[in-house]
């Protein structure tokens, strides 16, 4: 009696533990990860927390024909059952025990599901026994599609490999939405027994032959339900050809980690392209392989769409195993100087703040900012030239001299605009910041070069895929007829190679807007530019920055960087975009003088047409050429067109083909006059006496003076040359510098000097 009410008891307990306690079932279970391509193809598949590959996997995204197989060859009663099925139980205890043959289980789905996930050890009675209570209680608290779902993602397939979603890549390559009835059997009889029948089995001969003959007998009982899938008879006769996991892909790792810092989601689809990525993935290690003898051991390249601005390519590195370059550093997030590469912009702010088009003349002559005197990279000075072909040769003086007129913005307040992090204070960069004296990464390159691209519209970039598109926040920061010009010029770099002529791609002739860049001492080399629609940066270099003097964008990076264009432009048929927004633009051709800008005043005897903004672009004669009067022997004037270049002009052309000379003019035009402008003293410098008692003083002239008269504070100091320099004892307290030359015409500057 007392027995009894104590099994009563017992079973009470067990019952209301079974009913009110609800078990979990992958709540609590770790999953690997997965980072795939635009196409969805598998790029990366983590580990997950308890080392296992276990990629949660819904039944939604399993193909409906593997589903089938599992119950018939698992549990044909599935959704009959009530997680027991007494009949396959008694069978089992039958053969096990009395029939003297192999153990058989009789699990259901159900009792497989509550042995993985609570650990069960039932190859003994009691844990049998506790094996189904387990497996009622599952049935209790929840539906037959989440059981079926959790056995699906916890079934084991050999080794660390658990559930459909990681065996069908790992195995096949493949999401398990793909699986073919092929494929879907041979995946179906792998857990019953995945000691020897998994793919990766120590015993491989066996693990086929098992595997094999499973999968015949799940066929045979498949066309019982399927007879019109006979014709696949033969096929099944073969063996299946499985990956392992030594096969996972590794693809864009740099870039794949970044993801799975910043991503929660455990399936992350990005707008990688694997096909892309690899292609230049292996450019750039057959490159540096075959560039180490001159001391290249490492680079990085990305490319995006920017018409999407989507990430297609992302190469951290040469090589993410190397530790010898520090590989696993990703260079498209390192912060480096980007050298001349940011000199496009200061042109492109030039253009739509009116102070040049593409063929005003600028002067590439030495000049004083300051204590700072920039040199060329070639340390030599041209003279004249114009600001197209200023930007196509990346002469330094012209473009500091543009940076220094730039305002709302200045070139640091664009860069700022345009999402260039870390910059320090104004003050600590000066002029430099157009040579590269900030340090960006090459996605913010990239992002500014889209820019251009997008006509003047910055965007970010976009990096994932969703489901519902996130609209990119756009900013102008350009005109668009500002930045098309800038691009205008920028395809007419040549690319380097055994013509020095040649241009754009050399696989379809495609348009190629680039720019190098060399930072200082060479320790970084960059080539970036836009091709059909795409914008490509590549840079060369050391992560270390203990390479020096090796590094230079023309000669280092570029060939890698048209290396890649040919390889893609061979592969794929592509147009180039840029040219197709030339009639949506507020831009006009005009003709010009050639080799002074000035727009046509009948003067210059060489014409050409230059892109001209209306209402923007300067019009300003130069005043080189000038109408000078001549009085003819009969007593009748004539006029005759000559040639005056400025005083700094005509300084620079003494060591090279020296310019026109310039004769005497009858009356000068103010207009077209250059009036004297004091180029030292500087203009907001504050001299120290402790530095040097001695200042210097020079100045900018006309071709037309012959002599400078200089005054401080209103009392005459001396009588120079026009290119003649002195010096001046300094006296301290404010003092008003003027010089006035032979013209009459006067500049006046005003200075502290201090003790």
């Amino acid at each position: 009696m007392f027995l009894a009410r104590f099994l009563m008891l017992m079973i009470a307990i067990l019952l209301s533990y079974m009913i009110l306690s609800k078990p979990l079932l992958l709540e609590d279970t770790d999953f690997s990860r997965i980072v795939l391509d635009r196409n969805k193809k598998l790029i990366r598949l983590t580990i997950s927390a308890d080392q296992k590959y276990r990629l949660y996997t819904s039944l939604d995204n399993i193909a409906p024909q593997f589903i089938e197989a599992v119950l018939l060859y698992e549990d044909k009663y599935f959704y009959q059952h009530i997680g027991v099925n007494p009949i396959a139980l008694y069978k089992a205890f039958i053969q096990t025990y009395l029939g003297g043959n192999r153990k058989v289980g009789g699990s259901t789905i159900t009792m497989q599901v509550a042995r993985l996930k609570f650990k069960i050890k039932s190859s003994n009675v009691l844990g049998k026994i506790w094996q189904i209570v387990k497996a009622i209680q599952l049935e209790l608290h929840y539906s037959k599609r989440d059981i079926l779902e959790a056995y699906l993602n916890l079934v084991p397939y050999g080794g660390n490999i658990e559930g459909v979603g990681a065996a069908s890549y790992i195995y096949l390559g493949r999401q398990a939405q793909d699986l073919n009835l092929f494929e879907s059997l041979s995946l179906a009889v792998i857990p019953q027994n995945p000691v020897k029948r998994a793919p990766n089995s120590k015993v491989l001969e066996v693990s086929n032959n098992k595997t094999l003959l499973a999968r015949k007998f799940l066929f045979e009982r498949w066309q019982e339900l399927h007879p019109q899938d006979k014709v696949y008879n033969k096929l099944f006769d073969l063996p299946a050809k499985f990956n392992s996991i030594q096969d996972l892909p590794f693809i864009a790792p740099q870039f794949t980690l970044r993801m799975l810092a910043t991503n929660n989601h455990h399936n992350i689809t990005t707008t990688i392209d694997k096909e892309i990525q690899s292609l230049i993935a292996r450019q750039l290690e057959v490159y540096v392989n075959a560039s180490t003898i001159y001391g290249i051991k490492n680079a990085a390249a990305l490319l995006i769409d920017f018409t999407t601005m989507e990430v297609l390519a992302s190469v951290g590195s040469a090589n993410f195993s190397d530790v010898n370059i520090q590989g696993q550093i990703d260079g498209t997030r390192t912060r480096r100087s980007p050298g001349s590469t940011l000199k496009p912009f200061v042109y492109a702010l030039a253009f739509d703040q009116g102070l040049i088009h593409p063929l005003t003349l600028l002067k590439d002559t030495p000049y004083n900012y300051g204590n700072y005197l920039p040199e060329n990279f070639d340390g030599d000075f041209i003279g004249p030239i114009s600001a197209r072909d200023a930007l196509i040769k990346s002469r330094n003086v012209p473009v500091l001299y543009l940076a220094s007129k730039l305002f709302n913005p200045t070139f640091y307040e664009f860069l700022k605009q345009s999402g260039v992090a870390r910059l320090l204070p104004v003050d600590k960069y000066g002029l430099s910041l157009a040579l590269g004296g900030v340090e960006v990464t090459m996605e913010e390159l990239v992002k500014l070069y889209a820019m251009l691209a997008n006509m003047g519209r910055y965007q970010e970039l976009k990096k994932v895929i969703e489901v519902q598109p996130n609209n990119l926040e756009i900013s102008s920061l350009l005109s668009p007829e500002a930045s098309y010009m800038t691009l205008d010029i920028l395809k007419n770099v040549a690319r380097p190679g055994l013509n020095a002529n040649m241009l754009g791609s050399a696989a379809t002739n495609l348009a190629v807007y680039w720019k190098t860049g060399t930072s200082s001492a060479f320790r970084d080399s960059w080539a970036v530019g836009i091709f059909g629609k795409y914008v490509l940066a590549v840079w060369v270099g050391d992560f270390q920055g203990k390479v020096k003097g090796q590094f230079i964008g023309v000669k280092t990076a570029a060939p890698l960087f048209f290396n890649i264009i040919d390889s893609l432009t061979s592969i794929n048929l592509i147009e180039d975009l840029i040219s197709y927004k030339v009639p949506s633009l507020k831009i006009t051709k005009v003709l010009a003088c050639a080799d002074t800008g000035d727009i046509d005043n009948n003067l210059c005897p060489i014409k050409t047409d230059t892109w001209f903004i209306p209402g923007k672009s300067p019009i300003k004669p130069s005043g080189i050429y000038r109408k000078q009067e001549r009085q003819l022997a009969s007593g009748n004037n004539s006029y005759q067109i000559s040639k005056f270049w400025s005083s700094d002009l005509n300084q620079v052309s003494i060591n090279k083909n020296p310019l026109p000379s310039t004769i005497s003019v009858y009356g000068v035009n103010s207009n077209s006059y250059q009036k004297p402008e004091i180029t030292s003293p500087l203009k907001n410098v504050v001299y120290s006496l402790k530095v040097s008692k001695f200042i210097t003083f020079s100045a900018i002239t006309d071709a037309n003076a012959a002599t400078l008269f200089w005054f401080v504070d209103n009392q005459f100091i001396a009588k120079t040359m026009p290119t003649e320099l002195f010096l001046w004892q300094a006296t301290i307290g404010k003092k008003i510098i003027r010089v006035i030359d032979n013209n009459g015409y006067s500049h006046t500057r005003v200075i502290i000097v201090e003790n």
